[in-house]
């Protein structure tokens, strides 16, 4: 980087140029400057919102158990979603193992938030609309069935308040 003289100071570096008055104690930045950092900011705020929303412990102690639950007339989340058959990919269990361990818990965690949370648009996130049935606002198809017949099913609505729907 160079340094670019501007009025009497020179020793600013012509990327991150500065408009100075005659105090350097008034210096502002350029509106080139305002306008990316005021961008990079509309950028960060949803992040930052939806990060809050997928809690980690949350997920562990809330969201992960009911991939294990039976319900009836349905299979249990893990039966099909145990390996990389499908979007939704859980670690497996060994034999005799109830629940998944902290490491298995940070990869399905992973795993869920980058393939199916929409977090620019929770409502639309594959873990809610996958499971839930069509008539109850959810997808076309699920081969595994229907896990939510409507969005009050109390699962369901522990998936969609982690993902940020509120």
């Amino acid at each position: 980087m160079t340094a670019a003289p501007i009025g009497r100071y020179s020793c600013v570096p012509a990327a991150h140029t500065w408009a100075f008055s005659t105090s350097i104690h008034k210096a502002k930045p350029t509106s080139t400057i305002m306008v990316r950092m005021k961008t990079a900011l509309l950028f960060l705020i949803p992040v930052a919102l939806g990060a809050q929303a997928l809690d980690f412990e949350v997920y562990r102690t809330k969201v992960e158990p009911i991939f294990l639950k039976k319900k009836p007339g349905h299979a249990r989340c893990i039966v099909c979603h145990e390996g990389t058959r499908t979007a939704l990919q859980l670690q497996a269990l060994p034999e005799g193992q109830k629940a998944f361990t902290p490491e298995q818990s940070k990869k399905n965690y992973d795993s869920i938030v980058q393939r199916v949370v929409n977090k620019a648009n929770p409502t639309q996130s594959a873990l809610l609309m996958h499971p839930l049935a069509h008539e109850g606002g959810g997808d076309e198809f699920h081969s595994g069935g229907r896990q939510f017949e409507t969005k009050n099913d109390p699962d369901w609505k522990t998936l969609a308040a982690w993902v940020g729907v509120k």
